[in-house]
C-alpha cells in the first residue's frame, strides 16, 4: 500500500514516519509502546499515510494489532481500494483477537466486525464477530456503531433505538463508547450535507447532525470536544444558527473546568478553530495564546508538550507560522529537560502529530532534534 507523500515534496521528512521510529524506541513499558504505535497508526491510516500506517502496525502483536489494521482498512475503504484486497489484511489479523486480556479481545471484535461490514463481508461473519462480544458496553457500542454503518451504506437509522441503548447501557455507568458512535453519525451528517443537492436535503443532514449529539448526553460522559467540533462542522457547513448553541454549550463545560485540568488547555485549539471558522482569525490567536498560559502556569510538566504541540498545530492552521513554531520550541524544551526517556519520546510523537495535523513541512534539523529526545541524558553535573 502507498503513502500519499512522495520523495518529490519540499521536504522528505515524513512526520508520522518519524513518529512511529519514536513511538518504536520507547522502553520500559510495553503498554505504553503498543498504545502509542496505535495511536501513531490511526492517525498516519486518518492522514493517509499508509506506509507509516504499516510500519507502525509491524511494531504490534497482541490485540491492538487488529485495531490498527480496521482502523487502516476503513480508511483504504473510504478511498476506494478493492474490498476484496481489504478482507485479506482483515484475514490476516484474526489470530491477534486473542492476544489481550477479554476486554481487550472484545475490542478488537468490534473493530473487525464494522471493518468487515465497510467491507461488504457477508453479514453472519460480522454476526458472529458480534455474539462473541462479552462486555455489555463494548457490545452496545458495536450495536449502536453498525447501526451508524448501516445508514452510511444506504439503510436507516432509528434514533428513538440508538438514545434507548445509551440510556440503557449508562444505566452501568459511563458509556464512553457513545461519544465514538456520535463522532460517526456527526461524520455521516456532514457527508450527506455536503453531497445534498436541495434544501430539504441539507436541512435534513443538519438534523442529523444535532441528533448525533443528542447521543452522549445521556452517557454519563464529558461531551465538551465533540460539542466544538459540531459547531466548527456546522459553521463551515453554513449553518451558524445552529452552530451557536453548541459553541454556548461547550464554553460553559470549558469554564466549568479546573485550570489544571489538562483537556480544558487543550480545548483553546478547539476553541481557537471555531473562531477561525467564523472568520475572526486575530482572536483566534489570543485564544491559542490563553491557552498556552494556562498550560504553562497549570499543568505538570510531562503534560504540557501535547497541549503546547496541539496548540501550534490550531495556529499554523489559522496562518500564524511564528505562533506555531513558538509553541513547537517551547513543547521541545519542556520535552527535553525531562529526565524519563519515556516522556520526552511521547512527545516527541506529539510534536510530529500535530506536524502532520497541520501539513508543515518538517527539516532534517528538526527530524535530529526529535531523535535526540531517545539519548539518555548525562547525570546532573556531569560533563
Amino acid at each position: 500500500m502507498r503513502a500519499a507523500y512522495s520523495a518529490d515534496e519540499p521536504s522528505s521528512v515524513r512526520p508520522l514516519a518519524l513518529a512511529t521510529d519514536l513511538a518504536g524506541k520507547i522502553e520500559g513499558d510495553s503498554d505504553v509502546r503498543a498504545d502509542t504505535l496505535l495511536r501513531v497508526s490511526l492517525a498516519a491510516s486518518a492522514f493517509g499515510d499508509y506506509d507509516a500506517a504499516e510500519s507502525a502496525i509491524a511494531g504490534l502483536d497482541d490485540s491492538r494489532r487488529v485495531l490498527a489494521v480496521a482502523g487502516m482498512v476503513k480508511a483504504l475503504a473510504a478511498q476506494g481500494a478493492e474490498n476484496e484486497k481489504l478482507l485479506k489484511e482483515l484475514e490476516s489479523v484474526n489470530r491477534f483477537v486473542s492476544r489481550g486480556n477479554s476486554l481487550a479481545a472484545d475490542l478488537a471484535r468490534m473493530e473487525l466486525g464494522l471493518a468487515l461490514a465497510v467491507c461488504k463481508s457477508p453479514q453472519e461473519k460480522v454476526d458472529v464477530l458480534v455474539k462473541e462480544i462479552l462486555d455489555k458496553e463494548t457490545a452496545s457500542a458495536a450495536r449502536l456503531r453498525l447501526m451508524i454503518l448501516n445508514a452510511d451504506q444506504g439503510g436507516s437509522y432509528d434514533h428513538s433505538t440508538a438514545l434507548e441503548i445509551v440510556a440503557t447501557t449508562a444505566q452501568g455507568g459511563p458509556f464512553p463508547g457513545a461519544l465514538t458512535a456520535a463522532s460517526e453519525l456527526l461524520e455521516l451528517a456532514m457527508k450527506r450535507h455536503e453531497n445534498a443537492e436541495t434544501h430539504e436535503a441539507r436541512n435534513d443532514a443538519v438534523k442529523l447532525a444535532l441528533q448525533a449529539l443528542e447521543l452522549p448526553k445521556k452517557a454519563n460522559v464529558d461531551t465538551s470536544a465533540l460539542q466544538f467540533s459540531a459547531a466548527i462542522k456546522l459553521y463551515r457547513a453554513g449553518a451558524e444558527q445552529k452552530a451557536i448553541p453548541l459553541f454556548e454549550e461547550a464554553m460553559k463545560a470549558l469554564d466549568g473546568m479546573p485550570d489544571g485540568y489538562e483537556l480544558k488547555s487543550r480545548l483553546h485549539a478547539k476553541w481557537a478553530e471555531l473562531w477561525v471558522a467564523r472568520g475572526k482569525k486575530d482572536d483566534a490567536y489570543k485564544i491559542i495564546e490563553k491557552g498556552r498560559k494556562l498550560a504553562t502556569d497549570r499543568l505538570e510538566p510531562m503534560q504540557q508538550p501535547a497541549v503546547f504541540a496541539e496548540l501550534s498545530a490550531a495556529a499554523r492552521l489559522a496562518g500564524n507560522e511564528t505562533l506555531s513554531e513558538a509553541l513547537i520550541e517551547q513543547a521541545l524544551q519542556v520535552a527535553e529537560t525531562n529526565p524519563n526517556p519515556r516522556v520526552r519520546l511521547l512527545a516527541g510523537v506529539d510534536v510530529c502529530l500535530a506536524f502532520a495535523a497541520s501539513g508543515a513541512a518538517l527539516s532534517e534539523s528538526m527530524k535530529a532534534r526529535l531523535l535526540s529526545l531517545s539519548a539518555p541524558q548525562p547525570a546532573p553535573g556531569g560533563s
